[in-house]
């Protein structure tokens, strides 16, 4: 009988790559077999040649002590473990490399089968397949197994179901250079009188973009050498959280009145958009982890419902307080109607702004928990729910943002609006100056006629 111990991610810590790495990881118990990774292989793909196939190379696989009942296998993956059971069974070939029965690549890296330093399979099936450890003999002394396994597919190295992520990431990265090109070409024509909000935009323009271009040379560079790399990885995530920090911070800071009725805000308050910033920046970055992993890793439904719940929580507390602010301040601006018509149709514009990206992401997050839940979106479209849903619902709210604080000669009409009366500077001095004027000659008639 089969004892099946599933610690997908747990026993080798670099696990993130289709180059796997077992080092020094613990061989399994008497009968049993353990899951390291699932490898999405995309076999059916066309290749740059025409004679590219899918493969798996087992390779510099040493036992300490030697252990000739442990293999290595890469059995499909079902979503059934009780089909693994059915369809995997030891080898008893001397050779190093073989199909059992089923049709599953099975390796023996003990010494008494190695008659070469490393062993290429080629995989004919599209599928998830499950890369396991397995002991067929009796639980024996505590023994560490080290290896790689190598799965390299027509189009490269890149997972089966993420071929179609690295071309999205292309457009996506051309799509919003263009975008930062054009903001940044209007804040340079007037960058006498932009407001804070304005320069926040271009923040958040540059930070996309830079982090569209990350995802496109990471998966690129995935694709080409095997390993995926974790710095480019680790700045294309800061880059991700911070573009939405930033625009959390501008809602919270306008919503406010700062740069609009205020100069600035009180230290206080700023401490606590501080820490909700902070907060915001964490939540992001672990269910952009969590998501990352998601298909790889096999993840439980009720595991990834833990990480979601709290996030959307805060997500919509931080909703709601920001659009009753907005509702506060378009209060306070509508008694002042006479001198800031254009600040109030501005944030009455940002707060349905605010309301359409809350519909729109909504749908997103329900697109997404229905692919968590069901766990059967086709690879051809994994790209949808998690790369290009929300980041184009993002780029919808941001384009509309850059429509309404759009860069003009007289921007800075907006800022301090009830306290300038929406004049041009040097305009109030010169009517009073006019106005001194007048009153000098009037008088001086006034002399003359008597």
């Amino acid at each position: 009988m089969w004892r099946l111990a599933f610690l997908l991610g747990c026993a080798a810590p670099i696990a993130f790559a289709e180059v796997f790495e077992f080092s020094n990881v613990p061989i399994p118990g008497g009968s049993s077999l353990d899951g390291y990774h699932v490898f999405p292989i995309y076999a059916s793909a066309v290749g740059a040649k025409l004679n590219d196939k899918a493969t798996v190379t087992f390779r510099n696989f040493e036992i300490k002590p030697d252990y000739p009942s442990v293999q290595i296998a890469l059995i499909p993956w079902k979503h059934n473990k009780a089909s693994i059971g059915n369809i995997f069974s030891c080898s008893t070939s001397s050779k190093q490399a073989v199909f059992n029965a089923s049709g599953v690549p099975i390796f023996t890296p003990s010494k008494e089968f190695q008659w070469h330093k490393e062993a290429t399979v080629p995989i004919e099936t599209t599928g998830d397949y499950l890369l396991a450890a397995t002991n067929c003999g009796t639980p024996g002394d505590a023994t560490l197994l080290k290896g790689q396994v190598v799965v390299k597919q027509p189009h490269g190295y890149l997972p089966g179901n993420k071929i179609w992520t690295l071309h999205w990431w292309g457009w996506f990265t051309i799509v919003n250079a263009f975008l930062c090109i054009v903001w940044m070409i209007a804040v340079a024509r007037h960058s006498s009188s932009l407001l804070y909000a304005q320069k926040v935009i271009g923040g958040i323009m540059v930070a996309a973009c830079i982090e569209g271009a990350v995802q496109y040379f990471l998966h690129k560079d995935w694709n080409n050498s095997g390993p995926e790399n974790m710095m480019l990885f680790n700045l294309a995530m800061v880059f991700y959280c911070m573009k939405y920090v930033f625009t959390l911070r501008l809602l919270m800071e306008t919503a406010s009145g700062s740069g609009l009725i205020l100069a600035e805000l009180a230290w206080g308050v700023t401490l606590k958009m501080d820490i909700a910033c902070a907060v915001f920046f964490l939540m992001q970055w672990a269910w952009k982890l969590l998501i990352s992993y998601k298909y790889r890793k096999m993840l439980d439904f009720n595991f990834i419902m833990t990480i979601t719940v709290p996030g959307t929580l805060l997500w919509l507390f931080l909703f709601t307080w920001v659009y009753r602010k907005f509702n506060l301040l378009s209060t306070t601006l509508e008694g002042k109607m006479d001198h800031t018509p254009e600040i109030v149709s501005l944030v009455t514009n940002v707060r349905l702004v605010l309301v359409g990206s809350f519909l729109l992401a909504t749908v997103v997050l329900l697109l997404q928990l229905a692919d968590v839940r069901l766990a059967s979106t086709p690879w051809d479209l994994q790209w949808v729910p998690y790369d290009a849903a929300p980041h184009t619902a993002y780029t919808l709210f941001l384009l509309a943002m850059m429509m309404l604080w759009r860069p003009r000669k007289d921007s800075w009409k907006l800022a301090y609006s009830d306290q300038v009366g929406q004049k041009e500077p040097g305009q109030e001095e010169e009517e009073q100056a006019q106005r001194v004027e007048a009153q000098t000659i009037g008088a001086d008639g006034e002399q003359e006629e008597r």
